[in-house]
Parts: C-alpha cells; sequence; structure tokens
C-alpha cells in the first residue's frame, strides 16, 4: 500500500467514532429511501397486479329476493358484460360466551370448480367445503382465534341453529379483513345454506364488463342498463356497489401515505449531507499543515482531491453497505405488515433494480456534492498558508453580541462566555447543524403533533356516537314494542329507534352515475348523537327532504356541496334532497343523516324501526359485553331477527385499528428523523472537541482543571441543542398545520382537528439536551485526559 493510501485508511480507521457517525448518517438517509420505496413497490404490486389475478367484481348488484339460479347465464350475454357469476350470502351469528359470539357472514358459491369472478382461493384444510363446513377467511380465522377442526354453533335470523366445522381457510379477496370491519366471513356450500333454513339461491350478482381497462362511468354506464333490464323482469334492485376499477380499495390513502414517507426519507438524505459536509471541513481544517507538508513534497491539487474525494467514497461505500439489506428487511417486514392488515396477498419480495439503483446512486452522490466544496476549497490552498496554519480560531471569529451579553448579565463566568463563543464561532458549521437540528426537530414534533390531532379528532369522531349499544334487525319492528323490550333489560338507560337505509346517490334521473351511501334517520332532537360540523347545519325538527352528508361521501362525488339538491334512490324510489350541511366521517363508510318523520315516509317504514340505539348504566368495556350478550339473548327469545349487537368498544377497536396504520408509519419516520438530528449533532460537537484539542492544552496549561475543561464543552453542545430546539419549535407549528391537515384530508376528506403535541415538543426538548450532554461530554472527557505536554504537541 502507498504512503498516500496508507492516510486514506489512516483517516478512516484511526478516528473511528467519527467515521461511525458519518456512515451512520449517510445510511440512515439511503435505509430510509430504500425502506419506503420498497414498501411501496411491494405494496403496489399487490394492490395493483396481485389484486387484479383475483379477477374482481367491477360491480356487485344485491338483490331484496333471492333469484332464479341460471339468471347469471343469462345476464352474462348482456351487451357490454364479460362475464356474471351469482352467489348467496346468508347474515348468521357464532352462539356462544360474550368473547366468541361474533357477526358471521356465509357466502356461498355455486360452483366451486367453475369460480369466474373474485377468486377465492384455498389457503389451508380441505377443499371446496362439504355441507356443514365453512371455509373461515383467512383474516376472520386470526382475529376470531378459532383453529381448523373446531366446531361452531350458528343462529340464524329466525333463530335457526346449526353446528358447523371449520375445514379450512380461503382467501376471499371480496371481502373486507376481519381486523376492520370486526365481522367474521366464511365459505359455504349452497347445500348448507339449506341447511339454515334459508332458499338455497343466490341474491346477488357479480359482474366483469367486457372493456380492458374501464373507467368507473365505463361501468356505471354497463351497470346501468344490466338494472333496468333486470327491474324490468320483476325484480327488486336494493343497491349496487361499484369499486375502483382495477385496484384495491386501499390503494389511494396507501399510495398517498407512502408518497409523504418518500418525501420525508428524501430531507433524511439530504440532513445526511449537511453532516457529512461538517465533518469534511472539520477532517480538513484539522488536517491543514498535512496539506501543507504533502505539497511541499510534490503533491498536486488533484492529487490532494482525490485523497479525499476516496476517503467520502469509503464512507458512502460502508453506509451503502449498511443501509441495503436493512433497508431491505424493514421493507419486506412493512409491506407484509400493512398487507396483512388489509388482506392482500404480495408478489414474491426481491430487490428491483430501480431501487437498488438509487439507493446506490443517492448513497454516492449526495455525499459526494456535500463534500466537495470544502474539498475543493482546501486542496487549493497554499503551502505558505498551510504551513502558517496554527490551529486556534480567531478570537475575532467571535460575534459581538456575546460579548455585549457578557458585559451586561456580569454572573455570566468566563468558562461559560468561552462555551457561547466557541458556539458560534464557526457560523457556517453552527448553520449546517442547526439547519439539521432544527428540520429534524420540527418534522419529529409536526409528526407527533399530527398523531396527537388524528387522536384527537377519533375521541372527537367517536364521541358525537353518544350511545353505547346499537342493535339492528333483519327488517322493521314497531318502534315502541322494541323500546318496551330493551328497557325490560338491566342496565338499559334510555333508548331511541332510528330509521336506516341503503342509498344510492345518483347523479341524474337517469342514473348514468350513482355511488352507494348508508341513510341514518335520527330523531331531529336526539341527544345520542353529536356530530362535529364541518359546514352548514344539523338536521332541525321541521326539516323535510333535507339531508346531512359525512366527508366521506365526497370520496366519489367531490363536487357535492352545502346547498345542493341530490338526488337519493330509498327503497327503488327516486327523491330529492337539499344537502343542509356536512359532518366529519370517521372511517365508517359514506353515511347521510336525515329527519326520522321524513325518512319513515321515504322508507314506507310507519311506525317501525331497523336500528335502535341505547345509553346504559355503565360504560366499562366488561359491562358493555356483557350487556350486549344479555339484549341479543333476550331479543331473539322474544321472536325479534336480530343482524347484529355491536357496543362503543368494539367500534373504538376497529377505528383506532384503521388509524393505527397511519400512525405506525409516521412515528417510524419520526424516529428517523430523531437518529439523524442526534447523528448531527454527535459529529458536530465531536468535531468541534477534535478540533479544538490545542485550545484544550491552552486553558488546562493556564490552571483549567478537568471538570471545567468538560463543562466548557458540554455547555457548548447544550447552546447549539437548545437553539435548535428553539427554532425547531416556531417551524414546527405551521409544519404541523400543514401535515395534519394533508393526511386528514388523504384519509377522510376533511382536515383534522388541529392538537400541539405538548408531548412531542417536551420530548424533543429533552432527547435534544440528553444528546447535548452525551455528545460533548465523551469526547471532552477524552481530550481533557490528555496531558498538556501531550496535547501541545498533537499535530
Amino acid at each position: 500500500m502507498t504512503p498516500r493510501w496508507k492516510k486514506v485508511a489512516s483517516d478512516l480507521f484511526q478516528q473511528r467514532s467519527r467515521s461511525v457517525l458519518v456512515v451512520l448518517s449517510i445510511a440512515t438517509g439511503v435505509f430510509a429511501v430504500g425502506a419506503v420505496a420498497g414498501t411501496y413497490d411491494s405494496l403496489k404490486e399487490g394492490l395493483t397486479s396481485v389484486y387484479a389475478k383475483g379477477v374482481p367484481a367491477h360491480a356487485r348488484i344485491f338483490f331484496l329476493e333471492p333469484f332464479p339460479l341460471d339468471l347469471h347465464e343469462t345476464v352474462r350475454r348482456f351487451p357490454g358484460i364479460a362475464d356474471a357469476e351469482a352467489r348467496r350470502s346468508v347474515d348468521v351469528r357464532m352462539v356462544g360466551d360474550e368473547e366468541t359470539s361474533k357477526g358471521l357472514q356465509l357466502t356461498a358459491i355455486l360452483d366451486f370448480k367453475d369460480i369466474r369472478i373474485d377468486r377465492v382461493r384455498p389457503v389451508s384444510g380441505e377443499w371446496p367445503p362439504k355441507q356443514d363446513e365453512v371455509l373461515l377467511e383467512r383474516s376472520s380465522l386470526e382475529s376470531s382465534g378459532l383453529k381448523i377442526g373446531d366446531t361452531i354453533t350458528v343462529e340464524t335470523p329466525l333463530r335457526r341453529k346449526r353446528t358447523l366445522r371449520i375445514a379450512g381457510t380461503v382467501h376471499d379477496p371480496g371481502v373486507p379483513p376481519s381486523f376492520f370491519t370486526g365481522r367474521l366471513h366464511g365459505t359455504v356450500s349452497m347445500d348448507t345454506i339449506e341447511a339454515l333454513g334459508e332458499p338455497p339461491l343466490p341474491d346477488q350478482l357479480l359482474l366483469r364488463v367486457k372493456m380492458p381497462n374501464p373507467t368507473r362511468k365505463d361501468v356505471e354506464k354497463v351497470v346501468k342498463a344490466v338494472r333496468a333490464r333486470l327491474e324490468d323482469s320483476g325484480l327488486t334492485v336494493v343497491w349496487n356497489w361499484i369499486p375502483p376499477p382495477g385496484q384495491h380499495p386501499a390503494k389511494e390513502p396507501i399510495t398517498s401515505l407512502l408518497f409523504i414517507l418518500t418525501v420525508l426519507g428524501v430531507v433524511v438524505l439530504l440532513l445526511s449531507g449537511f453532516l457529512l459536509f461538517n465533518t469534511i471541513t472539520a477532517i480538513l481544517t484539522q488536517q491543514t499543515r498535512q496539506i501543507g507538508i504533502m505539497k511541499s513534497i510534490g503533491a498536486t491539487t488533484a492529487q490532494i482531491a482525490e485523497l479525499y474525494v476516496v476517503l467520502v467514497l469509503a464512507y458512502c461505500t460502508l453506509a451503502v453497505l449498511v443501509a441495503v439489506p436493512t433497508g431491505f428487511v424493514t421493507a419486506r417486514f412493512a409491506a407484509e405488515s400493512t398487507a396483512g392488515m388489509l388482506n392482500l396477498d404480495l408478489p414474491e419480495f426481491g430487490v428491483p433494480p430501480w431501487i437498488l439503483g438509487s439507493q446506490v446512486a443517492l448513497g454516492f452522490l449526495v455525499p459526494l456534492l456535500a463534500a466537495l466544496p470544502p474539498i475543493i476549497r482546501a486542496s487549493r490552498i497554499t503551502v505558505r498558508e498551510a504551513l502558517a496554519f496554527y490551529g486556534l480560531p480567531s478570537a475575532a471569529s467571535s460575534p459581538r453580541f456575546i460579548d455585549v451579553l457578557a458585559r451586561k448579565v456580569r454572573i455570566i463566568t468566563r468558562p461559560a462566555l468561552l462555551s457561547l463563543r466557541n458556539a458560534f464561532r464557526r457560523r457556517l458549521r453552527l448553520g449546517l447543524t442547526l439547519a439539521t437540528l432544527t428540520t429534524g426537530g420540527a418534522i419529529f414534533m409536526a409528526v407527533l403533533s399530527t398523531r396527537a390531532s388524528m387522536t384527537a379528532t377519533l375521541e372527537q369522531a367517536l364521541s358525537y356516537w353518544a350511545y353505547d349499544v346499537e342493535v339492528q334487525f333483519i327488517r322493521p319492528y314497531r318502534a315502541d314494542r322494541v323500546k318496551e323490550e330493551i328497557l325490560r333489560v338491566p342496565g338499559v338507560a334510555a333508548v331511541e329507534t332510528w330509521g336506516f337505509s341503503a342509498a344510492q346517490l345518483m347523479k341524474d334521473w337517469q342514473g348514468t352515475e350513482e355511488s352507494r351511501v348508508f341513510m341514518l334517520a335520527p330523531p331531529a332532537e336526539t341527544q345520542m348523537l353529536r356530530p362535529t360540523l364541518v359546514e352548514g347545519r344539523w338536521l332541525r325538527k321541521d326539516d323535510e327532504a333535507s339531508v346531512v352528508i359525512n366527508t366521506e361521501v365526497l370520496r366519489n362525488n367531490p363536487d357535492v356541496k352545502v346547498g345542493d339538491h341530490v338526488l337519493l334512490r330509498v327503497g327503488g324510489h327516486r327523491t330529492t334532497w337539499r344537502v343542509v350541511g356536512m359532518v366529519r366521517g370517521v372511517l365508517s363508510g359514506p353515511w347521510v343523516y336525515v329527519n326520522r318523520p321524513y325518512h319513515a315516509l321515504v322508507a314506507r317504514e310507519g311506525g317501525r324501526a331497523a336500528s335502535v340505539q341505547i345509553v346504559t348504566t355503565e360504560k366499562s368495556p366488561e359491562f358493555l359485553a356483557a350487556l350486549s350478550q344479555r339484549l341479543e339473548d333476550h331479543l331473539r327469545a322474544e321472536g325479534y331477527q336480530v343482524s347484529s349487537v355491536e357496543n362503543a368498544t368494539q367500534w373504538r377497536s376497529r377505528v383506532e385499528g384503521q388509524f393505527n396504520v397511519i400512525t405506525s408509519f409516521l412515528i417510524a419516520m419520526a424516529l428517523l428523523m430523531a437518529l439523524v438530528g442526534a447523528l448531527a449533532l454527535a459529529g458536530t460537537m465531536g468535531i468541534n472537541v477534535l478540533e479544538r484539542v490545542k485550545e484544550i492544552g491552552v486553558i488546562r496549561a493556564v490552571g483549567a482543571s478537568t471538570p471545567t475543561v468538560m463543562g466548557i464543552f458540554v455547555l457548548e453542545g447544550m447552546t447549539v441543542g437548545l437553539l435548535s430546539y428553539l427554532i425547531a419549535m416556531v417551524l414546527s407549528l405551521p409544519l404541523a398545520y400543514l401535515m395534519s391537515y394533508q393526511v386528514g384530508v388523504t384519509f377522510t376528506r376533511a382536515p383534522f382537528d388541529f392538537t400541539w403535541s405538548a408531548q412531542g415538543a417536551g420530548g424533543w426538548l429533552v432527547l435534544v439536551m440528553i444528546l447535548s450532554v452525551l455528545a460533548s461530554l465523551w469526547p471532552a472527557w477524552n481530550a481533557a485526559r490528555i496531558s498538556v505536554r501531550e496535547v501541545l504537541a498533537m499535530e
């Protein structure tokens, strides 16, 4: 090895702590880009190509009554239809104790050998299911605590009970994961449906249109024509559902979230460039006389620059070797975790060449661009300038306001004054360090404030459902009789009956475009609903044909606004309604709210109700679970066909689960920001200590003790940390508001209720102060232990 390369190796390995900081800083940025890009690439494939392999339905049409077995074969011949398939769904309830009693939706497939749409794929166990066997959807098996081979007792709405054996598991892309819905899903044969006492006939059609890449409007046009012909033949269509064609329903929010994370990952990488700039500048400053000696014996400017460029390339190589595999593992874990929540299949995991190439390119390009200015400047220094450099910063470089402050504040000691002067002496380095720490701190506090805003929005959104238990019936019953029966159950404090309908929001009278909404009809003076108004007003007692929409209606109808008149199809009847208000959605789907009396008129319910809301005497999760079971048992014993009984604990768990998908990603990125900020501060303080080793010797020579020397550097680090914190606090307020607004609009179509996170602000302050002390304490301790003779003799 020639002397020049021995020098590069010496610079790399002798100052191991400095090298580790630089490598970790670069690796953190490269890791963030790789982890986010890898997660995005894998999920994108799962949300598009892998999802498409299951041949998802372009539309589903649900009917009021079962229809003939051969109807789907007739529909296949309709113009514009590529394929059609019929299925049957029955909602039952698993009978058990309070923990195992859950809603279960059974879906029957007519021909397991010819599944054309929403292909149900066997995962484990037997296939196909025999009579009295059920294949649980894989997400349902995980959330139920059951296992293959177990038997369950189910009860139909008509109180018929049947024992079913869990024969295996399947993956059904056509149903949402139980993690979000709280409902189990299973696949059965039509023989099992008949054994449950239900007609062995289908009640829904799955459609695929002929166009290769249809838009939503294309699908709506075909479905409208199919629906018209079916209704003309005497069938009653309840509603039809058209998902986003060719993509998973969760693609839009997941893609938006990963875009935000990608931006943050690039910021992490850019911040790591600041640290490298500081480090290379410090190394070159420390080795100024070495550069002069090398030039005096014949080294050229290009050769000097080459040495330090190679050193930077060595840092980059080590960083990439660390970042690429860790980013790959993290991306795989994040993608699999998210896919598990979405009940999504992923392609075989690998590292796409474009991601690997991006990591390598950014891992070398950004550090090189950051390091080139100080390398070029230092390599051009003359021999005279280099040999005249004696290593102590000029006192004149200290800002004047420090001396003014010292004169006015007499209590500032000499060591403290020296710390303040040193903190502001290298202003470019201070500026870059503050930029890194401030950006990291501001984003850290903004992310935690976004999380706090999300939590506050969730609390406020859940609070307007001011009841504790909800009972849904298969069909409407006399409201007064239902109230009497429920009030007989101990633990019930108050009861309200609400109307409910599945409706279609139409663009025009011809129904050229329709989207599904859920219509809820509480009394206008209800005390069990506290809506969070976004715009307009809530319903009044004298309102007729007035509707309040939630923000999730805007997903498929972005042009609807307060004051507009909208067309709603309710129970097959088209009616016009005026939008008088808009309330915040809570990830529960598109809801519209109307007055109870007017809904009863439109839906022809009279004095009947299909939904009951209950306030209980106690609010604990254990009490609500027990009361829910007692209510269901009592109502079924009295002959009521109960569809579901859910309580506030279950609602909260489901919605929190959806919000946690978002917050887990944001918190992970906030921690990366904190790590980069920590590395920047540690690197800067380490550089400052190394750069002022001779200054330490001078201080020691005039009588300074070891604690005094260490205190100077600790106070300097705390000064930089505190200054960055104050700037970050100011910047984080608008940044937190913008981030909270954007994430809220992306996922709920309305901004979150902004909440400043005191926990995030306090946490970052504590973290910065601890890092300030640790980053300066250890290098200062090592320098303070060197004798005066050794320090003054160091080159």
